[in-house]
């Protein structure tokens, strides 16, 4: 299993899944199933969604739920990014924060209807790091990069979802150096249950260093 925390904050857990990629430009991560708070917002672009939904999420776990009750920042923040016919149209984005593991077993109830806890089901995930402060066309170029490895190690990507991809951030915007930030691709559903399932006939389940 991977580390629970990045500077100080707890993170949901994962193991490096199926065999990886030699040239090591990404990897491939199985989370098991977790609650997650989000918010969605329809912009133009990603990066008008962004401070918006930060702003309801930090105010639920600031005390805007149910409980009251104040629940401790998590990382990654993630960015869900839907594909885009038009450039003016809106689209709709949404932002989640994971659920740490104090209160995975009863996440208070958003007190804001535009909010919602939900369990995220088991994933698979390609994921490519890289450093920077990336705004919405740097992830775009990222996720594009990600595709392209995967074509290149012999993924057969007509298997993976490519109506969304994830912006993944770890950092604050106060953190000016050696950021980290990722760009997931995930297998469409009924491909990514035959991955776990071939996975673990052939007992190639690796565990994150």
């Amino acid at each position: 299993m991977s580390e629970e925390k990045y500077n100080g904050y707890e993170t949901p857990k994962f193991e490096l899944f199926g065999a990886q990629p030699e040239d090591k430009s990404y990897e491939i991560r199985r989370y098991p199933a977790a609650y997650w708070t989000s918010t969605e917002q329809s912009t133009p672009s990603m990066d008008g969604s962004g401070n918006r939904s930060f702003r309801r999420l930090f105010k639920y776990i600031t005390g805007a739920n149910e409980k009251k009750e104040k629940i401790s920042m998590t990382v990654p923040v993630i960015q869900q990014v839907p594909g885009q016919s038009c450039p003016f149209s809106d689209t709709t984005y949404k932002m989640m924060f994971y659920v740490p593991p104090k209160h995975q077993s009863s996440p208070p109830d958003p007190s804001n209807p535009d909010v919602k806890t939900e369990k995220m089901e088991e994933t698979t995930a390609y994921v490519r790091t890289f450093r920077g402060r990336p705004n919405g066309e740097a992830f775009k170029k990222e996720a594009a990069k990600l595709y392209e490895s995967l074509k290149k190690n012999g993924v057969d990507v007509s298997n993976i979802d490519m109506n969304i991809f994830y912006a993944v951030t770890y950092d604050s915007p106060f953190r000016l150096f050696f950021r980290r930030n990722e760009v997931w691709l995930l297998p469409k559903k009924k491909e990514s249950e035959e991955t776990k399932q071939a996975a673990q006939g052939n007992g190639m389940e690796q565990q994150a260093e």
